[in-house]
């Protein structure tokens, strides 16, 4: 199956089943346009612009919620790329999923996207506290951080957005929103 077609089916047990066709659009959107952003020496505005391809190309609830991740994030990042430390990234994650959290009103445990990226933000400042440097230990540590926390959100009931609708009839299922922050961690690792 592809990727559409699977977020399109996660979404579809949930919610209204059509995650998938944003992250196809946004998808196909970002790799469109890539070649154009100067990521290595203005990095905080490619990636403001790469927001701007997100809220086009997603749309929906979810594309806003990215872009402002992406663009808060990048705040915190130095505009030369090869100049930003893993604490740059480790600061860029925490901005970006406090903007998610402060725009979609949310909570950790509301079974929403926070759910995946919180436990992100905190196996990254573990690692930066312990001083790892190594992008690949940084990495695996974010990929096995996202997958808990989509797992554990499948566990919970919905608080927030259309799922909570459902009244606990979701508990069990996978939550779309955690399992793409997932999957796009696993992607880029």
């Amino acid at each position: 199956a592809t990727m559409e077609g699977y977020f399109n089916q996660l979404d579809a047990e949930v919610g209204d089943g059509d995650m998938g066709l944003g992250v196809a659009r946004a998808s196909n959107a970002i790799l469109k346009n890539l070649g154009f952003f100067p990521f290595d020496d203005k990095l905080q505005l490619s990636l403001d612009e790469l927001g701007g391809v997100m809220v086009q190309g997603f749309g929906g609830t979810s594309g806003p919620l990215y872009a402002d991740f992406l663009i808060r994030g990048g705040s915190k990042l130095k505009d030369k790329l090869t100049e930003n430390t893993p604490a740059d990234w480790c600061a860029a994650l925490r901005a970006g999923f406090e903007a998610i959290k402060s725009i979609g009103k949310g909570n950790i445990g509301d079974r929403t996207m926070l759910d995946a990226l919180h436990p992100m933000v905190v196996a990254f400042e573990d690692k930066i506290k312990l001083n790892v440097s190594d992008p690949k230990d940084i990495l695996g540590a974010l990929v096995k951080a996202a997958r808990q926390g989509a797992d554990d959100a499948s566990k919970l009931q919905a608080r927030r957005g259309r799922t909570s609708y459902l009244l606990g009839k979701e508990v069990g299922k996978k939550e779309p929103g955690c399992e793409l922050v997932a999957t796009w961690i696993e992607e880029v690792s």
